[in-house]
């Protein structure tokens, strides 16, 4: 039979092992939620001392027309704004790429698409007239498609060098400053419509003004009240004289370019078949966007076009031939006496725009190509 001592000592030993298991767990609590320093990822965006790590977002593949058995033509883009913030100063992208340099990486700028036109997506080689598109799709050639997609509305250029000391990363730095707005990084060309070509990698954030203040810790013991010291009176330093203004900073690289016609000869404007444009800068074009317009001198609200063209490459003096579809000015004779020639190039390099008109036979001028001011804004583009 157990004393009354034994019982005693028995029920504390349980008590005391019930508190120490409680201390435990807290201890344990604690351990969890202490944070751990941030470590940057393959790809984070760095500002002074403060590294952002970017994650993959939530990117989908709208379908607008389908064109045949698993062959769709739409619009990549993110459903939601980016949930990744930073402010808008100066930033810099840092990736380990060790296979390509960066060179696949780009810098986008994103805009909302809540609807576009049937006719943004009719891609085919030849383009369908609209008697033709209404039997094939069921659907208007203007029917205003569903969209809302946050999608690459623009690239940015950049500047690409590799990181001291470290063998296989690469800094990008913007060629431009960058404004409040949603941004992506991505892997490949993304703007405008184009077929399915599956999962696409596509890192989006926004950039703000100014993120909020991080909220104040209330500490838990009270402030000890002090007695104000009186102030002493230090005799102040003459002011410092104003610092001298900083030379003016380089112009950036701009892309120089032109544009002529494939075999053409004196007197006989109506017989060509293809423009040619000329890289003249004396460097070479990476990640080439082509796209040319055409707007009629007798209607100036009918432009024709873009007929675009893509490439990875251009080397100096050297041409690349624009061969137009059959829905631009008239396809057998290339006949734009008249017309203005509108020509947009944008390169990782930079971009340019530039016009032309064509003069017809009996009007002055040296050559059938005169250039002219750049006259053609964004609402008569999407409006052709």
């Amino acid at each position: 039979m157990q004393t009354t001592t034994g019982k005693i000592f028995g029920v504390g030993l349980i008590i005391a092992a019930i508190v120490l298991a409680a201390f435990t767990q807290r201890a344990d609590a604690a351990r969890k939620v202490r944070k751990k320093p941030v470590r940057p990822s393959e790809l984070y965006l760095q500002q002074g001392q403060r590294i952002i790590n970017l994650t993959q977002g939530d990117i989908i593949f709208r379908t607008a027309l389908v064109l045949g058995e698993d062959v769709k033509v739409g619009l990549y883009g993110i459903p939601q704004e980016p949930a990744i913030k930073a402010e808008v100063q100066p930033l810099e992208i840092v990736v380990f790429d060790p296979e390509t340099g960066g060179d696949k990486v780009h810098l986008t700028r994103l805009g909302f698409v809540e609807t576009s036109p049937a006719s943004r997506f009719n891609v085919t080689t030849p383009r369908l007239d609209a008697a033709n598109f209404e039997k094939t799709h069921k659907m208007d050639l203007n029917a205003p498609i569903p969209i809302n997609l946050w999608c690459v509305e623009s690239e940015i250029p950049v500047q690409i060098t590799p990181v001291p000391q470290k063998p296989g990363w690469f800094s990008i730095v913007p060629r431009e400053p960058l404004t409040p707005g949603n941004y992506a990084i991505n892997s490949g060309t993304l703007d405008g419509p184009r077929l399915y070509t599956g999962e696409q990698r596509f890192y989006p954030f926004t950039l703000v003004t100014a993120l909020p203040p991080a909220p104040k810790l209330k500490k838990a013991h009270k402030k000890l009240r002090r007695r104000a010291k009186p102030k002493e009176e230090v005799a102040l330093a003459p002011p410092a004289p104003p610092a001298p203004a900083p030379p003016p900073a380089a112009p950036e690289p701009s892309l120089e370019a032109g544009m002529t016609y494939q075999g053409a000869y004196a007197g006989s404007p109506r017989t060509r078949r293809e423009y040619q444009i000329t890289n003249l800068n004396d460097y070479a074009w990476h990640n080439v966007r082509i796209k040319l317009y055409a707007r009629s001198d007798n209607n100036e609200k009918f432009v024709l076009g873009p007929v675009t063209q893509e490439k990875n490459i251009v080397l100096p003096n050297h041409t690349v031939n624009q061969v137009p579809d059959k829905t631009f000015v008239h396809y057998d004779t290339l006949d734009d006496a008249g017309y203005k020639l509108y020509l947009e190039i944008s390169a990782k390099e930079g971009k340019v725009k530039k016009a032309w008109k064509n003069i017809p036979n009996g009007e002055d001028g040296h050559s059938n190509l005169v250039e002219i001011p750049w006259d053609l804004n964004e609402p008569e583009k999407d409006n052709q």
